[in-house]
Order: structure tokens, then C-alpha cells, then sequence
């Protein structure tokens, strides 16, 4: 029984999921492909190019209307199993497996497939914070490191736009590693005790 579930599993992440994209462009010259009704900003012309998009089918979008589209923020490769979410800031992380997914009420429709030279233009997130707590993680591989406070945050110039928020389900599929602390020199000042980005 638990071999047929994961193999069903598993049909659900390789079940290629095909959609024409409709492409667009912002007042800001960005350029957006559309995925089941959602927005995903095309970042480079290398990108644009290596899907053979012809630039005589973007069409001018106002600013309004695109900001009424939401966030494509779920890939993967095409016949990959991988999914990977997108931070709205661009930063990527890798979905474990299908139970996380579904722990998020996701939309398997919402899933864009793209291609080696999109996904590899987008950063991976090195920053975790579970919902409703204040601990933030460094994360390397499957690993989460506790960052003791905002002044070790500082220190190793971490950067707010890296973070994704994640659920406790989530959370547990990482292993924890020793904290991270930076202890500043005698007579510096004190840092803020609040996780409030900067």
C-alpha cells in the first residue's frame, strides 16, 4: 500500500502540465510570462531567448491589470520531479516532497514548467523562518542553522529578501544545526533586539 501511494506521488510531480504562455509587458520594461492565470517576471534576455520567444508576442499590459494577476511562484523543470517555490523576491527552494506540498493547500495546476537556464537564474534562498516565530535559519543544504540574533543577521550579511516563511511540517523535513553567534567587541554598541528588517 505505501508503494502505491509514493508511486502515485510521484505520478503527481512528473505529470507534465502544459500551458502556450501568454507574454506580457510592464510600464517598467519588464517583461511576464503568464502560467494558469499568473505572473512570472522573465529576468534576462539570455532567458527570454532560450525559449524562443518572439519579441512581436509580448504585448504592452497596464500596470493595473498585471498587478491583478498573482505571483507564479511554484517550478520545475519540465519531466522533473523537483518543485521548487519562488520567493516574490526571486530566491528559490526546493519543495522535499508531496506532503509539504499539499501542507500548503498548492495548486498542482499553479506548478510552471520552465526550462535549465530560467532555474538556474534564480538564487537559492539561504534564509528560513517558520510562521508565527521569530527564529530565523540559515539554511545550507538540508540544514538549518539558528541565527542567535540580529547582530550575528548583520554580521555575515545576510539579506532580508533571501527569507521564505515555511509551516511547521515543513520546518521538521530539515535538520538543525549549532547557532550561529557573532559576540561584537567590548564597547561597541548594543544591538537592536528586534528581528525587524532593516
Amino acid at each position: 500500500m505505501k508503494k502505491l501511494i509514493a508511486i502515485v506521488s510521484l505520478v503527481f510531480f512528473l505529470s507534465p502540465l502544459i500551458a502556450s504562455a501568454a507574454l506580457y509587458k510592464s510600464s517598467d520594461g519588464k517583461v511576464w510570462a503568464d502560467w494558469n492565470g499568473k505572473r512570472r517576471w522573465i529576468r534576462t534576455a539570455e532567458i527570454f531567448n532560450s525559449y524562443g520567444y518572439k519579441w512581436s508576442d509580448v504585448k504592452d499590459i497596464a500596470d493595473l491589470s498585471l498587478s491583478r494577476k498573482p505571483i507564479n511562484n511554484l517550478v520545475r523543470i519540465k519531466d522533473k520531479p523537483e518543485v521548487y517555490a519562488l520567493s516574490d523576491s526571486g530566491y528559490k527552494r526546493h519543495i522535499h516532497n508531496p506532503d509539504i506540498f499539499n501542507s500548503y493547500n498548492l495548486s498542482w495546476d499553479d506548478v510552471a514548467d520552465i526550462n535549465e537556464t530560467e532555474l538556474a537564474g534564480y538564487p537559492d534562498c539561504n534564509l528560513i523562518k517558520e510562521v508565527d516565530n521569530e527564529k530565523v535559519y540559515k539554511l545550507d543544504g538540508n540544514t538549518l542553522y539558528p541565527i542567535k540574533d540580529l547582530a550575528t543577521f548583520n554580521y555575515y550579511g545576510f539579506s532580508w529578501s533571501a527569507l521564505q516563511i515555511i509551516n511547521s511540517e515543513d520546518l521538521a523535513t530539515y535538520t538543525i544545526g549549532s547557532e550561529l553567534a557573532y559576540t561584537a567587541p567590548a564597547g561597541s554598541p548594543s544591538p537592536s533586539p528586534s528581528w525587524s528588517p532593516t
